[in-house]
């Protein structure tokens, strides 16, 4: 009786140990769907104190995952960036050391946005880069993990070249003057940038295409935050012949730049009579002054975003780069989730995780993260596809190839006309027929 009662036993412990190791296995299984991803936002974050930009672009970007991420299990972590760039780096250390970050998204500024995707491409952590403009030092060699969405410094020297054109000194020797004597013809430009890493880099590349197409720097000038009004002043003080003569003024700011005394600089001119050609860049104004809306000479170099292809609530430029970087988000999420399950462990490997040290169980971690970053990688690397509110995108060749360029007039925040980028051409060769009685033939 007893043997065989044992007969019945024996089997039935067995069949609840392996019930036990089985659910204990899965319990140590990594559940692919359990996705956590990073997001950096300039200001201190609570929302409601951040810039209104920011605000925009964290409501587009807050959207475009709600609308395209549904059934996926994701966790946002929020990132301030803050003035305090030592502060910032500590922070973000902290937070990847004890926490399994996937993907990252940001940041709002250029600097924070250079210190974070140099931190993610060590770490191999994939970033996706939305608002960050120009040159960003370590994204520049298109870094293993550093995704942009916007232009670099080669794509405005490809536009300004456009807008400079060197083929008006040709034009103006050989049609206008009919291959006669020229007088000198006056293409004088001055160059004011933000003073920072990106201003100074991407000024350079800019400014010696424009001095290569024929046209002659007379004022070469950084300036600090909120001091691009006191520099430019400086330049008048110190050679005021030059700055009545120029025939442009180009102004770098930081990406996303207000520039609250461009009206002020812009009446330095005006009010004297004179009305060079302004060329911005990186400015995006909270308001539009209304000298400035009404103004012929002030135009704005901007990255083309496809905003009629966009939700009818998503109206802003901020809001649209934000939706779209929501988007792109949730896209790679859901095709790195759908590979891990593909190539799913089997159950064995959390019965065998059971049996490992801490030291092993952290390694096969480890290992896990850095598959299932590597296949977010992947999947950002494959898009080649229309993105709302956006357009083209095609991460894996180069960003020239996708990122447009535009020249407009802004005649209110988020109101502008898209111009030809023969303004400058066109001004100078009216000037020159005014100047010297030459006639349309």
């Amino acid at each position: 009786m007893k043997k065989k009662l044992w007969f019945v036993i024996i089997p039935l412990l067995l069949v609840i140990i392996i019930l036990v190791l089985y659910f204990a296995g899965r319990s140590l299984i990594e559940d692919p769907h359990q996705m956590i991803f990073a997001s950096i936002w300039d200001d201190k974050y609570d929302i409601n104190d951040a810039s209104p930009r920011v605000q925009k672009a964290r409501s587009g970007f807050i959207q475009g995952v709600e609308q395209t991420g549904d059934n996926l299990d994701l966790l946002e972590v929020l990132i301030s960036e803050g003035p305090d760039v030592g502060k910032f780096t500590t922070s973000i250390a902290e937070i990847y050391n004890n926490t399994d970050i996937l993907m990252t998204v940001g940041a709002t500024t250029d600097e924070a946005t250079m210190y974070a995707s140099t931190y993610m491409n060590f770490f191999d952590i994939p970033i996706l880069i939305p608002f960050g403009d120009g040159d960003l030092s370590s994204t520049e060699e298109e870094t293993d993990y550093s995704i942009r969405m916007t232009p670099v410094s080669q794509n405005y020297v490809d536009f300004i070249n456009k807008i400079y054109s060197k083929n008006i000194f040709d034009y103006i020797n050989t049609y206008l003057f009919e291959n006669k004597a020229v007088p000198r013809i006056s293409a004088d430009v001055a160059v004011f940038f933000a003073d920072n890493f990106n201003g100074h880099e991407s000024t350079v590349k800019m400014t010696q295409q424009i001095m290569d197409n024929g046209f002659t720097v007379k004022a070469y000038q950084p300036f600090e935050k909120d001091m691009l009004l006191p520099r430019v002043q400086a330049a008048w003080s110190k050679n005021p012949e030059a700055m009545s003569d120029l025939e442009s003024v180009l102004i770098v700011g930081e990406d996303l730049d207000s520039l609250p005394s461009l009206v002020d600089v812009w009446h330095l001119w005006a009010d004297r009579g004179l009305y060079p050609v302004f060329i911005l860049i990186g400015y995006a104004p909270n308001q539009v002054e209304p000298e400035l809306a009404s103004a012929s000479n002030v135009f704005v170099i901007q990255q083309a975003l496809d905003l009629y292809n966009c939700p009818s609530e998503i109206v802003n430029r901020s809001e649209a780069m934000g939706y779209a970087a929501g988007t792109v988000l949730t896209k790679a999420m859901k095709r790195a989730c759908d590979t891990m399950l593909s190539n799913n462990r089997s159950v064995l490997l959390g019965i065998s995780r059971l049996f490992m040290n801490a030291d092993q169980r952290k390694s096969v971690h480890q290992d896990y993260l850095k598959t299932y970053r590597m296949n977010i990688r992947t999947a950002l690397l494959d898009m080649e596809e229309e993105i709302p509110c956006y357009g083209f995108v095609n991460f894996n060749s180069d960003v020239g190839n996708w990122v447009e360029l535009e020249l407009v007039h802004y005649t209110d925040v988020d109101q502008f006309t898209r111009v030809d980028t023969s303004v400058i051409f066109n001004r100078i060769i009216s000037d020159v027929r005014e100047k010297y009685g030459i006639t349309d033939r």
